[in-house]
């Protein structure tokens, strides 16, 4: 019983906390501050990749899902 009271004040106290970073605006993005300059925000274009370092990223891709299945 004390154990499920725990769970519940700790997941409100966070629920609470967390409403109030929103509520404040901590949780959006500071669109005054960068409308003018879009550019700065755009990431990079990506890279191209050898045959080899794609073929590397699928092998590792499967290990890590083969892993978890």
């Amino acid at each position: 019983m004390i154990e499920a009271s725990k769970r519940f004040s700790r997941r409100v106290l966070l629920g609470a906390a967390g409403g109030l970073l929103l509520v404040f605006g901590f949780g959006k993005k500071n669109v005054a501050a960068g409308e003018g300059d879009s550019s700065a925000k755009r990431a990079p274009p990506p890279r191209e990749l050898c045959v080899e370092c794609l073929a590397k990223r699928a092998k590792q891709r499967t290990a890590f899902i083969s892993k978890w299945v």
